[in-house]
């Protein structure tokens, strides 16, 4: 997601979530929400004339962002939890951090295993396909290198089209990410309102790390929503499937906060 849709979940949960949060708190916790892309963004600025230091970022920045999110979420959360308990006010910034990666790790685009990721499916396809023709070219030839030509082939064919569909994936997820910022805009007050009728209080178990158990379920339940849900789809039916969508999202963020202020 962009900017203004890390910021307005973020500033969504923390006016109006279950645990209130003081609105002179709000402008710390919305920068909070998009530091790690600003992170990014500015060290790749600072290196844009040495390529070998630009490839570590932008992995970096990719695993952290997609398979890793879920893991910082929780990473973040026990700061956040610890940082609260000394009183230290750097919880607020962690809250954001969690805001950020639970966001991330929500986003169809940045699943592996999402209907809106080609980049696995056409590696394989790729991979398989170009096998295929290996062994046909290695039987007319009579070769008896096969296995070796296949294995080859295939992952020859594997690159080729998994970097086909990386571009791919790249122009689309910017092109949804547009849109989001778009519908966001348009449909504020419809997420507002759908928000305030599905948050609710959970009732958390008495020790701090059943509860972080329960919130990695909840994230694990977010991630399969987002494998199962087609980008057309969020954008489509005037905006309320996509209010739907992002308030998915908030209400394991508004999960998060009550575990941070319950213990």
């Amino acid at each position: 997601m962009r900017e203004r849709c890390h910021k307005g979940l973020a500033e969504l949960v923390g006016a109006y979530g279950s645990a209130h949060i003081h609105k002179k708190f709000l402008p710390e916790l919305s920068i909070a929400s998009v530091e790690p892309d600003l992170e990014n963004r500015q060290n790749i600025e600072n290196n844009l004339d040495d390529l070998p230091k630009i490839i570590p970022i932008l992995s970096k920045w990719f695993i952290e962002h997609t398979i890793g999110a879920k893991e910082l979420a929780i990473l973040n959360l026990r700061n956040s939890y610890e940082a609260r308990l000394k009183d230290d006010p750097s919880w607020i910034n962690f809250l954001g951090l969690i805001f950020h990666y639970i966001t991330d790790w929500g986003t169809p685009y940045h699943s592996p295993v999402s209907l809106a990721n080609p980049v696995i499916p056409t590696t394989v396809i790729g991979g398989i396909s170009i096998g295929i023709l290996r062994i046909i070219i290695n039987w007319v030839n009579g070769s008896s290198e096969i296995l070796n030509g296949v294995t080859k082939w295939g992952l020859s064919g594997a690159a080729a089209l998994g970097g086909i569909s990386l571009i791919s994936l790249y122009l689309e997820h910017k092109n949804f990410e547009e849109q989001c910022n778009e519908y966001w805009d348009n449909n504020k007050n419809l997420i507002i309102k759908q928000f305030l009728s599905q948050k609710k209080d959970f009732h958390l178990p008495r020790n701090f790390e059943e509860a972080i158990g329960i919130f990695e379920e909840k994230m694990n339940d977010l991630r399969i929503i987002c494998n199962y849900t087609s980008p057309d789809w969020i954008l489509s039916n005037r905006g309320e499937n996509f209010a739907d969508y992002m308030v998915q999202i908030a209400v394991v963020m508004d999960f998060a906060i009550q575990i941070i202020g319950y213990y």
